[in-house]
């Protein structure tokens, strides 16, 4: 089965992809579409997504949080969220190469503010990486690709990215979260 795109959106406008859909910006807009791919298992992975954003967005009504991309809804052609345009921090570093300690810093509380504002809302990321960090405009973390999550003590989908992955680790927690994100 091949991957549709959804109404508006070409193959110029992709930015990004992974083992659940394909993300691509709305023309003229700061926001983007994550559509999944036409596999059952990738679907599954979308309809957790939607509740973890969704449980965020009620969580931010009471406190404010702007470390994790915002949740602007869902269609039956995928979830729109927040465009963070510089990309994943993965390919940023890549690129720009060695980061100032002032921006370090900033990251390193940045990921800590979205953690623990998804531990207080009962979700657990489950894939911790710089891929699934992202940099808007301002160089500002935001944290994102929630497909793999645990809800409420749920079992994750997945369990960290393979090159992340620790030898022992057969499920997820907020330690290995901690670890994780020490070692990538």
């Amino acid at each position: 089965m091949a991957t549709f795109l959804p109404p508006g959106i070409d193959s110029t406008n992709i930015v990004g992809f992974g083992t659940t859909g394909l993300v691509a910006v709305f023309p003229g807009t700061q926001k983007v579409i994550k559509f999944p791919h036409p596999e059952p298992d990738a679907r599954a992975r979308c309809e957790v997504e939607v509740e973890v954003y969704e449980r965020l967005e009620r969580s931010r009504k009471k406190e404010s949080c702007s470390t994790i991309l915002r949740y602007h809804g869902n269609s039956k052609y995928g979830i729109t969220l927040e465009y963070a345009e510089i990309g994943s921090l993965r390919e940023h570093l890549r690129t720009a190469g060695t980061p100032s300690t002032e921006f370090l810093l900033r990251w390193a509380r940045q990921a800590a503010e979205a953690l623990v504002f998804c531990y207080a809302s009962a979700v657990l990321h489950g894939d911790i990486n710089c891929s699934n960090f992202f940099l808007d405009g301002d160089q500002n973390l935001k944290l994102g690709d929630f497909a793999g999550s645990s809800i409420d003590n749920s079992p994750a989908t997945i369990c960290y990215s393979t090159t992340h992955q620790l030898p022992t680790l057969d499920s997820s927690s907020k330690s290995e979260d901690v670890i994780i994100t020490k070692e990538t």
